[in-house]
Parts: C-alpha cells; structure tokens; sequence
C-alpha cells in the first residue's frame, strides 16, 4: 500500500521525493498548494546559528549537510541552495559582548565562525552603506539560503518524473484500522494507506486534534510576534548583494529575480495587531526607513506580507509516530528550510522501518511526560529565525 504525505510544504515535498526515489508508492496531499503556507513566506536562510540545545543545532547542522546533497542529486532540475556565507552585525553599543558571546558558542558546538574588521565587511558588501558605528562583524561560511520557488519548482519536477503529482486534497482527520491509516477528507470521501506523513505546517494541530491526538505547534489563530513575522519583499534592485546579512536593525538576502528579502526586527511587535492596509503601510515605511539606513534610495520595497511560523511550542522539531500502531507520523519544525533535506530523508526511512535514534529528543511523546516542554518565549536576538 501506499504512503500518504500530507502537505506540499518543503518538508512535505522532501519527504515524499525520499520515498518515491527509494521505489515506495507516494501520495501526496496539499489543501491549497505547493508552498501555500510558510514554505513560500519564508526569509529560507539555511544555518545552525545560535540553536540551541546542541542537539538541535546538530539536527540543523546536518540539515547544512543535506543541502549540498540534495543540489547535487537534484542538481538537472535547477540551482536554489546558495552556500553565500552569512554575515552577523550588531550596530549597537554592545557589540563587542555580542561577537564574543556568538564566537565561544560557535567554538564549544564546532561551527565555523570567524570575527571580520570593517575593511573585510566593506570587501564582502561593498554595495552596504555600513553606518560609522559598525567596526566589524562575524563570518559563519557555512550559511546560505535557498530561493524557496526555485527549490519548490525542483521538487516538483523530480517527484513528477517519479510519477507523483501533488493532489489538491484536504485531510481533515485520520484513524488506524486493520493494519492501515482511514484519511477522512473534508469533501467527505475516505482514503486508506499504510502509513501516513502529516507535514501539514500549523494546519497539523488541528488535523491531529480531530484525530485524537496532539502535535504541540502554536495556534496561528492567537496572533504574536512570537507566532507571526513580517517579510519584505523589494522592488528588483541593481544591487550587488552577496551573502545573507542579520543584524539588529535589518536581515536582508538576494533572492534569483534581482530582488531582496528583508526582515526588521523593530516592526515585529505589531505582528500581533490586527492586520489593516494602514497597519501594513505603517509597517512598510518603517522598513523602508530601515533600508535606507543601508542602501539609500536604491532600495525600496515593493510588498510586505505577514508569515505564520510553524512553532512547536518548546521551539523545537517534532519528528515521531503519533500512534501505538506506527502508522501515522508527525513532521513539523520552525526551521523548516535548513532542516528539510535532511528530515525527508530521516522522516521516509522511519516510516519504512529504520529509525534514527537522533531523533529521539525530538519526538511528539516529550510533551507527554510530567516535566513536559512549556510553551517557550521568542528570547530575542540578532538574526532570530
């Protein structure tokens, strides 16, 4: 029988391709469409940065690994990964606490990391109006990121040449029967499978929720700035900009068609407002005040939009069965980018009988026991993803 994806995001596409690569019979189901919710709204900077526990940096260091390799399998239906290197400034007064506080981190996990002067930061960006305050800042080469259309157009044509299609489809519930997953469906209809991957994005709380049983992730519902975050997109720019750059006052990243993304952490706060054409204007013109900071009038926004993060409640992935029976098996993660090619692969030899015992911090049954997760607070920092 057949295994069941549910969800066309970055995890769910990654997953499925997996099996289908391996000879196992996909199917693959999405709501709206590919990429609908976060996987298209996402600033896609691939990095281990400042994660924490170490084991969730390893997890997302690992996820930097499978990058290359998914670029290189996939490599014939487009080039998305762009291992640029990442930049980190602070422009405040305490920067050089910062730089040494990121750098001993960087050592104690053994992630490559390195304190560059301002002539190196003005030979890395040349085209940055650096302010007068910034003597420096921190190089991880590792880092990059991905353009999110490009790497969802890859998957898609690897998994249609492997004869899957995603089928726009709404699950709304699932039970194990005889040996086999029941999906009922919100047109009414029921369909069976072996096993079933739920990498619905936030949408798997609800779908668990009517199937008894519980995937911890917040409910975009409840508007926050823990749960909510504004992207910008700019008009395209002539602007030679060659890493992704996070910061105190601005994250900023080329993107394939000439434009940047960018993200300021001043506006964050009103993601929990209620979201109006003058919110949005507002917000807008406060970033692009921000990106004239850097780039003068060469830079101008041309949209911003409002992304809900799929954030289980301790931060952390939930990678696990969610039943007795091993049928059904949770995949959901904030860091869904970086972590994709890597929990594909992990996630479609689980559910096809090898386990991975690293990741057994991660699975769904922790918020069962007693000292279970507490919901976490988004402890703010520079280049907090």
């Amino acid at each position: 029988m057949t295994t069941t994806v549910i969800g066309a995001g970055v995890l769910g596409l990654c997953t499925a391709l997996e099996l289908a690569a391996a000879g196992h019979p996909v199917e693959l189901l999405e709501a709206e469409r590919p990429f609908a919710g976060a996987s298209g709204r996402t600033f896609a900077w691939v990095n281990a940065n400042h994660k924490q526990p170490r084991a969730y940096f390893a997890l997302n260091a690992a996820g930097i690994a499978a990058h290359h390799r998914l670029q290189d399998r996939w490599g014939r239906y487009g080039r998305w990964f762009h291992p640029t290197g990442g930049i980190l400034v602070d422009t405040g007064p305490s920067s050089a606490a910062t730089y040494a506080a990121r750098r001993a981190e960087a050592q104690e996990f053994g992630y490559p990391c390195r304190e560059i002067d301002g002539a190196e930061l003005a030979a890395l960006e040349p085209a940055v109006d650096w302010p007068a305050a910034v003597t420096g800042g921190l190089f991880f080469e590792t880092e990059g990121y991905v353009d999110a259309a490009l790497l969802r157009d890859g998957l898609l044509a690897a998994l249609r040449d492997h004869g899957v299609e995603p089928q726009i489809a709404a699950v709304e519930s699932w039970s194990t029967v005889s040996g086999s997953v029941e999906l009922r469906m919100r047109d009414g209809g029921v369909r069976s499978a072996e096993r079933a991957v739920l990498a619905a994005g936030a949408a798997a709380r609800t779908i668990a929720e009517r199937s008894g049983a519980a995937v911890r992730i917040a409910d975009l519902r409840e508007r926050s700035a823990r749960t909510h975050s504004f992207l910008g997109i700019t008009a395209p720019v002539d602007v030679e900009l060659r890493h992704v750059i996070v910061s105190d006052r601005m994250n900023v990243r080329p993107q394939f068609d000439g434009r940047l993304l960018v993200q300021v952490p001043s506006v964050e706060h009103r993601a929990a407002e209620e979201s109006t054409e003058e919110q949005l204007a507002d917000v807008r013109a406060e970033m692009d005040g921000v990106l004239a900071e850097f780039f003068g009038d060469r830079v101008t926004l041309e949209r911003v939009i409002l992304s809900g993060r799929n954030l289980p409640d301790d931060e952390l992935t939930i990678a696990g069965f969610l039943d007795p029976d091993e049928r059904v098996y949770a995949l959901v993660t904030h860091s869904g980018i970086t972590l994709a090619p890597h929990l594909g692969a992990v996630a479609a030899a689980e559910v096809t009988g090898s386990p991975d015992a690293a990741l057994d911090p991660f699975r769904p049954s922790r918020f069962d026991r007693a000292d279970a997760p507490v919901t976490g607070e988004r402890e703010e920092f520079i280049g907090r993803q």
